[in-house]
């Protein structure tokens, strides 16, 4: 995440997932997710343009991800 960042839209299938995406000025995406729950949880990163990206989140993680 860098300074001047612009929020985008972010939507959970889950509500134990809390997620946060940002585009930065030259364009790459910072994704921040948070498992909230007691159990293992897997997860798709979904960007239009993209390939979907698919992670395994431990009971109460976290996990920044980012895509140039």
């Amino acid at each position: 995440m860098r300074p001047k960042a612009v929020r985008l839209e972010t939507e959970a299938a889950d509500e134990a997932i809390r997620a946060v995406a940002l585009r930065n000025v030259d364009q790459s995406i910072a994704v921040i997710a948070f498992n909230d729950s007691e159990q293992a949880r897997d997860i798709a990163i979904e960007l239009p343009g993209r390939e979907q990206l698919k992670l395994h989140m431990a009971a109460k993680s976290a996990v920044t991800v980012h895509l140039l």
